[in-house]
């Protein structure tokens, strides 16, 4: 487990460093009373949560409008993530192996690249990627796992560094900001490489006659359009002057040999890529389908309603296409991919494949039904609140906010009516506080002292606290017997009880002075002149 570290990077920073590094665990973010966790398995979101009301699936739901249960899930860790990115101080942390109550499984990439735009917009990316902007990116490794839409996926995956970053968002097909969140977290993943020139591929472009390097139809040339500034194109500089492109071709020509073995193309492009896999293309596609998907049905690409044929069949082609042993000539990110996109509709078939499986799977992520899982978390999470509330209440009522503390005491016990130590508190916070103002209803919180007791009565832990209550209760009424037989239960079942010793205390007091005020009343009108005989 790490220790908690200020916040000195951007938290989308972070969290794509998990991603990245396959992590498995929870990060823990935390600013003043907020906070976040995020679970991962293997690099992947599986669960979050957060105590922030607006981040809860009811205030999403309310927002969303008629959504699937999944769909429900990626909009909540959409949110949440947003309002991560947006942290400029507080903490994080993160617990190596801890696993989460629950698995909601979302694409965690395009989550945070949709919660990116969300938090900074235009502007706000514009800054963070400015040094994306300045220089010349080469996208190095795969994007389909950013969910993206079908014509900036493979835009992006042919960026190859010959053109500046701003050239690359304003030619771009999508609106700047989908551009700019993409890049962004693709340098963040480390899967973009940045140049400061195009000395890559300013040897190899024909000179006009000043000596410069030109292309013909190179969108650098008399561009009058486009968000950013066109550069001026100049040749690449190495080191400090300008490059003598003219000189460096005749120095290659002078040391290159009288009869060359091979044509002058080849010679120019000496470090050309490799070809590319033929199944390249196809595993693109295929990792926008079914990276982007949100369901197993959207994984297997048919609707949820499709007949069980078609889910056989469209299980049999995709595995046709990413078995494993289709990349055995593949480079490692290639056949590492097609592993991790095989296994992923495996599972999905293993849901869709099983008749009683799938219904079950289509009552939860396409009609929105509770697993029982779920409803058992809300429970969960419905006593956690009740229980801040209480334990909030027993601070403030130690401190003689008898009233505030009733309120709490009120939220404890109506959410959790079964909650005996909660009902014990509010009905004599409702006794004490309307004592003299309402008698019936204080009467009322008395009986529901009354009733916690008897319901108490064979239970295995004896709440002794609630005897104490009691015994306070009927010696404000004035009935000092009855309180002293209460606080004597209590201290049979707990001797150390303090509060019921010091009632008991306070209770010896008031009977001593009530038995002489009883005593001066039968010594008459005299005895209260002359005094009592000694």
């Amino acid at each position: 487990m790490s220790s908690p570290a200020a916040l000195s990077e951007p938290m989308e920073a972070v969290i794509a460093r998990l991603v990245s590094s396959g992590a498995t665990g929870c990060l823990e973010i935390n600013q003043g009373q907020k906070r976040w966790l995020l679970f991962f398995s293997g690099g992947a979101l599986i669960f979050s949560r957060s105590n922030l009301k607006t981040e809860q699936l009811e205030a999403v739901r309310e927002k969303a409008g008629e959504v699937t249960q999944s769909e429900l899930f990626r909009l909540q860790a959409t949110r949440r993530l947003r309002n991560i990115c947006r942290l400029t101080e507080g903490t994080h942390q993160f617990h190596e192996g801890q696993h989460p109550p629950q698995v909601t499984p979302v694409n965690v990439l395009r989550c945070l690249r949709e919660a990116v735009i969300q938090a900074y917009g235009y502007e706000g990316l514009t800054e963070r990627a400015s040094g994306i902007l300045r220089e010349f990116p080469r996208v190095a490794g795969e994007v389909g796992g950013l969910g993206l839409d079908a014509v900036l996926e493979p835009y992006l995956q042919d960026v190859d560094g010959s053109r500046i970053g701003s050239d690359v968002v304003s030619f771009a097909p999508s609106p700047p900001e989908q551009v700019l969140a993409a890049l962004w977290l693709i340098h963040l993943l480390g899967d973009l490489e940045l140049s400061p020139s195009r000395q890559r591929i300013a040897t190899v472009l024909p000179l006009d006659a000043d000596g410069k390097a030109v292309a013909a139809g190179d969108p650098f040339q008399e561009r009058t359009t486009g968000r950013f500034p066109a550069p001026e194109l100049r040749p690449a500089e190495p080191e400090s002057e300008s490059l003598d492109v003219s000189g460096l071709l005749a120095e290659v020509i002078a040391s290159a040999p009288a009869e060359p073995s091979a044509p002058p193309a080849a010679a120019a492009r000496p470090h050309a890529p490799p070809p590319e896999h033929p199944m390249a293309p196809r595993l693109r596609r295929l990792a926008q389908q079914i990276g982007g998907a949100s369901n197993h049905f959207e994984r297997l690409g048919l609707p949820w309603d499709s007949d069980p044929a078609d889910f056989r069949k469209a299980y049999t082609d995709l595995a046709r296409d990413l078995h494993p042993d289709r990349y055995h000539d593949a480079p490692d990110a290639l056949r590492d991919q097609a592993t991790d996109l095989f296994d992923s509709i495996r599972s999905a078939w293993e849901v869709l494949g099983n008749d009683a499986a799938r219904a079950a799977y289509i009552d939860v992520a396409i009609h929105g039904k509770k697993t029982e899982e779920e409803l058992a978390q809300e429970q969960l999470d419905a006593y956690w609140a009740a229980d801040e509330a209480f334990k909030k209440g027993i601070t403030i009522f130690r401190n003689g906010r008898v009233r505030e503390a009733h309120d709490l005491f009120r939220v404890a016990a109506e959410a959790q009516p079964d909650e005996l130590e909660f009902q014990a508190w509010f009905g004599y916070t409702t006794f004490s506080v309307n004592r003299s103002s309402n008698p019936s209803l204080a009467e009322d919180g008395l009986g529901r002292l009354r009733d916690v007791l008897e319901r108490n009565k064979g239970q295995e832990r004896q709440l002794d606290f609630a005897w104490v209550l009691l015994g306070r209760a009927c010696r404000e009424k004035g009935e000092l017997e009855a309180a002293r037989k209460a606080l004597i239960q209590a201290l049979r079942i707990n001797p150390s009880n303090d509060d019921a010793s010091r009632e008991m205390r306070r209770l010896d007091g008031e009977g001593g002075k009530a038995k002489k005020e009883t005593e001066e009343k039968k010594l008459g009108f005299f005895a209260s002149l002359f005094g009592k005989k000694k």
